[in-house]
């Protein structure tokens, strides 16, 4: 399915508005557009050709308008765009699609030596909200969205895609981060030395040095041919909620399985300190392998309240190349498997999960059991679907089945799975 441009909902009057209210009278406004120039003045009237331009002139504080349409990257240029300038907390400097418009960043002319990206952020304190990136080809290795050595910045309805390399890839830094109602979907390496398919992943998030958690809210990744979600050597914690992850390990469009893509949904794993991610609320549907697996990992990660569907290898696989003890074992508790596929359960704390009940899954434990409208457009503030699919019937043998884990609930106590049954 086909999904329809994701557009920034923000009104240019009332964020100016909101801007002056802040305090900062002093902020400039720039705009950029297909039919800029570089040496205008940045305004409406004239804006700029190009976000390089734009980040040479930002300051803390200062917010950039991206007008709609396709802007074609420099050709034989490694990276398309790059926002080194930084914001400071509470003066982040922002780059925003201009009202109801989409403006596309496309890297199919990109070529050169290194890493090969659409956009490189390389600054602190940067939002960045409803770009589309795409086609960025492969010279070795190459991202649509690459943060790197960064901290604190928010990326914020972007669509990434068809690239020959991860869709969005979180690299060293120190955390911070915030990944909010992103979608990363269509990318594949045919190409890779290591095999086809095996590194691209829809998100990445890795190498991170020291620092606050990195949080993934409201993501969607789908037919990406390595993982939807992967966390290979991140040694601080990340924080991933009600994010879905459909197809992974699949080619494009879901043509064929990758030959050596893995295909996980989530992958929370091959860490070597211990740290403990956390994966709340999410859903895992059709992937390769695992819908969500920990991978190696020497130390246990936090698995509550989410779903699996139908994924081919395992519904959860807490795989660990150590015995897990004491305070790393996996917790498990208030999750859902449909069907009930497991491995490598033995070293987790597991309660309250569908399987702890011995019970099976069924289509009547659930509004509907059709993935149709999955990969539909999203909410008009950005938020995922609001769908039938996979949310629990007033006869399901899964409400009030859970325990407390600090999250919302309606009722006497928690349901199984990613969502709490609304009568």
């Amino acid at each position: 399915m086909k999904l329809k441009s994701i557009r920034c909902k923000l009104s240019v009057t009332v964020l100016i508005a909101g801007l002056l209210n802040l305090g900062q009278a002093r902020a400039a406004i720039y705009f950029v557009a297909t039919n800029g120039n570089d040496s205008a003045v940045g305004s409406l009237e004239a804006p700029l050709a190009t976000l390089n331009a734009a980040n040479k002139r930002v300051q803390p504080g200062d917010t950039v308008f991206i007008r709609g349409g396709k802007y074609l990257l420099p050709a034989k240029q490694a990276v398309g765009v790059e926002l080194s300038k930084s914001g400071k907390p509470g003066r982040l400097i922002r780059y925003l699609a201009y009202t109801n418009e989409t403006p596309i960043l496309d890297g199919s002319a990109l070529a050169g030596r290194g890493r090969i990206a659409g956009l490189l952020i390389s600054g602190d304190w940067i939002h960045v909200n409803g770009l589309e990136v795409c086609n960025v080809p492969s010279r070795g290795t190459s991202y649509g969205i690459w943060i790197k050595d960064a901290c604190h910045n928010i990326v914020e309805q972007c669509n990434t895609h068809h690239h020959n390399g991860p869709g969005l890839f979180i690299d060293g830094g120190h955390g911070g981060h915030l990944i909010l109602n992103c979608d990363s979907h269509d990318n594949y390496d045919p190409g890779s030395k290591t095999g086809a398919g095996q590194n691209a992943d829809g998100f990445g998030c890795h190498y991170q040095d020291g620092g606050p958690p990195t949080v993934f809210r409201g993501c969607r990744a789908w037919w990406n041919s390595d993982d939807g979600f992967d966390w290979f050597k991140q040694e601080e914690p990340v924080i991933i909620e009600k994010c879905w992850a459909m197809g992974s390990g699949y080619t494009p469009g879901g043509a064929a399985p990758a030959a050596s893509g893995n295909g996980a949904g989530f992958k929370m794993g091959n860490t070597f300190t211990g740290v403990r991610h956390t994966i709340r609320n999410c859903v895992a549907i059709k992937n390769k392998a695992q819908g969500f697996y920990a991978n190696h990992s020497y130390g246990g990660s936090d698995w509550f309240n989410n779903t699996a569907f139908e994924n081919r290898g395992a519904a959860f696989d807490m795989l660990s190349d150590i015995k897990l003890t004491g305070k790393k074992v996996h917790k498990l508790r208030n999750n859902l498997a449909y069907p009930g596929k497991f491995k490598n359960l033995q070293d987790s704390d597991s309660r309250n999960n569908s399987w702890d009940f011995g019970l099976e899954p069924e289509a009547g434990d659930f509004i509907s059991i059709s993935d149709g409208d999955f990969l539909g457009p999203r909410q008009s503030n950005g938020d995922l679907p609001d769908l039938k699919f996979l949310k629990l019937s007033a006869t399901s043998r899964f409400i009030d089945k859970g325990v407390n884990v600090g999250l919302p609930f309606k009722g006497a106590v928690p349901d199984l799975g990613a969502y709490e049954f609304v009568p």
